[in-house]
């Protein structure tokens, strides 16, 4: 089964406003370290007026970033993956509706082809090279960091997957644990994320290799929390 035109045109939209959004943010960073090297090496004695041109150049950049941020949930309202999904996560935001543009579901078959392409796969996967989307990776861990701070139900798995890391792996820096659980974090909700879209959009779906193999027990099933939890069958 194909996606409807009008569902593609919506994604390469929030495609193009994704770039734009990472563009803006690259240049703003850019512009925060020049002046950072530019007041260490000049001072700021007589300058002040040229740096505030930098500060006003970033605060221009910054606003233009937060129009195509609200532009994009615009766009984002007519696909229903947005509507029904991505917009009942707690804390997801604006954000989550660039992931239809980076990371539309359709395009990977299984859930691994998904996690190979955002960068989650196993290390031994990528053997020493980025053979990853970085904006989509980037923009996975920024939508699970909002979502974490806004006390997601992901917050309360973060938690579980951290308790578990400290009991199995007390070696290891508390660092290192903490990104050993986010990381299950962001895979879980990436695998949600692939079932939800291609069961709204009546796409086949299947559980991850490792659940149907045995492997794994068990498998935690996609929710929704506006405006209450809601577990969804699968």
């Amino acid at each position: 089964m194909s996606v409807p035109e009008h569902i593609v045109l919506v994604e390469n939209k929030l495609k193009v406003l994704a770039h734009l959004y990472f563009a803006q943010r690259k240049h703003v960073q850019a512009l925060q370290l020049m002046s950072k090297k530019l007041r260490s090496s000049l001072g700021e004695k007589g300058l002040e007026e040229v740096f505030e041109l930098i500060v006003e150049s970033m605060k221009a950049n910054d606003d233009y970033r937060k129009f195509v941020l609200d532009y994009a949930e615009h766009v984002a309202v007519n696909h229903p993956v947005y509507v029904d999904y991505l917009s009942r996560l707690n804390g997801a935001g604006k954000y989550s509706a660039f992931m239809l543009g980076l990371i539309p579901a359709r395009k990977f078959e299984t859930i691994s082809k998904l996690w190979k392409y955002t960068g989650h796969a196993p290390p031994e996967i990528y053997s020493g090279q980025k053979k990853y989307n970085v904006k989509a990776k980037t923009l996975v861990h920024q939508v699970v960091e909002n979502m974490m701070r806004n006390k997601s139900y992901y917050y309360q798995l973060y938690k579980s997957f951290r308790e578990e890391e400290d009991r199995e792996h007390p070696d290891l820096p508390a660092k290192h644990r903490h990104m050993r659980a986010l990381r299950k974090v962001k895979k879980l909700f990436l695998s949600h994320y692939w079932t939800m879209y291609r069961k709204i959009l009546g796409l086949p779906i299947r559980l991850p290799y490792s659940v149907e193999r045995g492997i794994e027990q068990t498998f935690i099933k996609p929710f929704v929390e506006k405006p209450k939890l809601e577990f969804i069958n699968i």
